[in-house]
């Protein structure tokens, strides 16, 4: 069984690159990347941050799982400073205490994705972050953490 699908999820914003979901009942946004994001460019990517900053500060989630399973875009050490420097404050001053990721298939995608986090969990240690290759075992963290 998925429980992945079970409760009820609203769809907040969708792009070429990117689809936000939010489940108001569990407080968590689901964040995905999808098959384009791989043609990125800094900029775009930058606009895509801020609009779910935004809706992070709208919606208020306690909880993110973040699926970048299917990304390919490389997260260079400007973009890791900049999301750690005008992203992440604003979506944990929200609220945002429990992020789970779901791994991405590229290997250096992956490796920058882990290094921003890394980078970020530093400066707030109280923050749960985990990383995991299934959705279904994201999800129990997330409902039980």
């Amino acid at each position: 069984m998925n429980i992945y699908t079970q409760e009820l999820s609203l769809m907040i914003y969708q792009s070429d690159y990117l689809r936000l979901e939010f489940m108001p009942e569990e407080k968590l946004m689901k964040m995905q990347w999808l098959d384009r994001s791989c043609s990125m460019s800094d900029k775009t990517f930058k606009q895509e941050f801020l609009k779910y900053a935004a809706l992070v500060k709208k919606h208020r989630p306690s909880k993110l799982l973040f699926n970048t399973g299917t990304s390919s875009f490389t997260i260079n050490p400007k973009m890791q400073a900049w999301l750690n420097d005008k992203v992440f404050p604003v979506t944990y001053n929200a609220g945002l205490r429990t992020v789970a990721f779901i791994v991405s298939r590229v290997f250096i995608t992956q490796l920058s994705l882990e290094q921003t986090v890394e980078e970020e969990q530093g400066r707030a240690k109280h923050k749960m972050v985990r990383f995991f290759g299934d959705i279904n075992e994201a999800m129990a963290f997330l409902r039980f953490s």
